[in-house]
């Protein structure tokens, strides 16, 4: 009996004992959860708030704002960004002035050969042929400020060349249809067509290279222009401002046959 009652007091004391370290661990670790987080956090630079320096290191935003440094390559970057745009924005209104004062001045060379074509002298004989024209391409790199002050600064050379053209063209038509008569009724007959060549001169106005851009499966028809072409090699007092970077001069010729019908 006695046993019995002392080994139910040892138990009870053992669950007593058991329990106190329970209550214990629960009580040192809830300590331990409820104790502040010290965060020590840098003060840094408030520009927005106009603030020289954060005074509260809770302040949040305080934490995350600018600093001076960040401030400076945010502003460079925007800047490059913004240079980069105004640059690029700035190329692309110079190509589109340009491209549009190369299309103008290549339209006014063509008014000026249309002017000179019609106002010579055709005949019956030369009738067939309804159209000739000279263009000369603009140097690379001009700017469109320069490109417009060609057309009237270079007027009296495109008219004079334009004229000089049209005059070869009429003594080959003439020349061929004295040599071969049928020509004349084979130019009647020919069907619409335009003929192109671009002619390279050098820097004297000597043509260096010629190069048949559109042609005619007419023999004739080909060979009068062709003809016309070997009379344009030489052009007189080239203007020098119409030189290509390589020192080259370029020309476009044309010759329209049957065009009108």
């Amino acid at each position: 009996m006695i046993n019995l009652y002392v080994a139910t007091l040892f138990s009870l004391l053992l669950h007593a004992i058991l329990l106190g370290y329970v209550i214990n661990d629960d009580s040192d670790q809830k300590l331990v959860q409820e104790r502040p987080l010290k965060v020590k956090f840098k003060q840094v630079d408030v520009r927005k708030l106009g603030v020289k320096k954060a005074q509260d290191n809770n302040n949040l935003f305080g934490q995350l704002a600018y600093s001076k440094n960040d401030f400076k390559k945010v502003d460079q970057q925007v800047k490059s960004s913004r240079a980069a745009i105004s640059k690029k924005k700035e190329k692309e209104v110079l190509e589109l002035q340009k491209r549009g004062s190369i299309q103008r001045n290549q339209y006014i060379q063509k008014k000026i050969s249309q002017e000179s074509f019609k106002s010579a002298n055709w005949s019956k004989q030369l009738d067939t042929i309804q159209g000739a024209s000279v263009t000369f391409l603009p140097p690379k790199g001009i700017s469109p400020d320069e490109l417009n002050e060609f057309e009237k600064v270079f007027y009296a050379f495109y008219k004079r060349v334009a004229t000089q053209y049209i005059n070869s063209v009429q003594i080959s038509v003439r020349n061929r249809i004295n040599e071969r008569p049928y020509v004349e009724n084979s130019l009647r007959n020919a069907s619409a067509q335009k003929l192109k060549a671009v002619v390279r001169y050098d820097e004297l106005g000597n043509a260096e290279i010629v190069k048949i851009l559109e042609s005619s499966e007419d023999d004739d028809i080909h060979k009068i222009f062709e003809n016309a072409l070997g009379k344009m090699n030489k052009i007189p007092n080239i203007v020098k401002d119409l030189k290509d970077e390589d020192g080259k001069y370029y020309a476009i010729f044309s010759l329209s046959v049957n065009t009108r019908r």
